[in-house]
């Protein structure tokens, strides 16, 4: 019985976690991005960098990242060797369908889901490229970034949908 109240204490005592007041009710593992890109796209190459820096602030706050090279032209090995070249932290699949699916249309282009896989957010990562071949020297709005930031204090009243600039994946 002894051996029974401490197990019980120890798994209640773990099922609690102390709470910040800046805390909201909207858990940080609910969010996944997930970037269509590329490895022949030269904007999805430009990106790498944008793309490696959001990771690596984000993740650490919980959120997610996946990224889906569409389209039968590629396969795992190019997959490979866009991550390794380019220093990708998250994991890269190459996938037929799921741009279908999601209703992807250009690379890079990201999509922001919650546990439920609805799409909070779609669209452009920033606003650096304003046109095939026209980008600014440098971006004056972070899509991504601020619909992160806002999903991360729980609001969902955002931006739903920027268009992206990029490459067309062929269907």
């Amino acid at each position: 019985m002894k051996y029974y109240l401490i197990i019980v204490t120890i798994v209640i005592a773990s099922s609690f976690q102390m709470a910040s007041p800046l805390d909201k009710p909207t858990a940080v593992n609910e969010i996944t991005v997930t970037y269509f890109i590329s490895p022949s796209c030269q904007i999805c190459q430009f990106y790498t960098l944008t793309m490696r820096k959001i990771h690596e602030e984000y993740s650490q706050k919980g959120v997610r990242f996946h990224g889906v090279i569409s389209g039968k032209q590629f396969d795992n090995e190019d997959a490979e060797k866009f991550i390794r070249k380019y220093k990708i932290p998250f994991e890269v699949t190459c996938d037929t369908a799921l741009h279908y699916q999601m209703n992807a249309t250009v690379t890079p282009e990201v999509f922001v889901t919650n546990t439920s896989n609805e799409v909070q957010y779609y669209g452009r990562i920033d606003d650096y490229y304003v046109a095939i071949g026209k980008r600014r020297t440098k971006s004056t709005t972070n899509e991504l970034r601020t619909v992160l930031d806002v999903l991360l204090r729980g609001d969902t009243s955002h931006i739903k949908h920027v268009q992206a600039v990029g490459c067309i994946i062929e269907k």
